[in-house]
């Protein structure tokens, strides 16, 4: 998750969100995006040395879909319920 973090990527923002499972969570961006709950949603999940989960919802394009960040979390979620062994 360094690269995203160090400012390697011009265009890239990140912001840290809740963890997944305890392990550190970002959610990245391009800085020209347009924001709001139904744009694209990438999340990327610290799970190892580096290793990362990156889970990503594309944008919805009808106000009664769910937010896509709530829905990236929920996949990622359910990844790592497998990946740690706990679902």
């Amino acid at each position: 998750m360094d690269r995203w973090t160090s400012g390697s990527f011009n265009g890239a923002t990140f912001e840290e969100v809740a963890p997944v499972h305890g392990f550190p969570t970002i959610k990245v961006g391009r800085e020209r995006e347009r924001s709001g709950p139904n744009t694209g949603c990438t999340l990327y999940i610290d799970v190892a040395d580096d290793q990362s989960l990156r889970v990503e919802v594309g944008e919805n394009y009808s106000e009664e879909q769910p937010v896509t960040c709530d829905t990236a979390r929920q996949f990622a979620d359910a990844a790592m319920k497998t990946l740690v062994g706990t679902g």
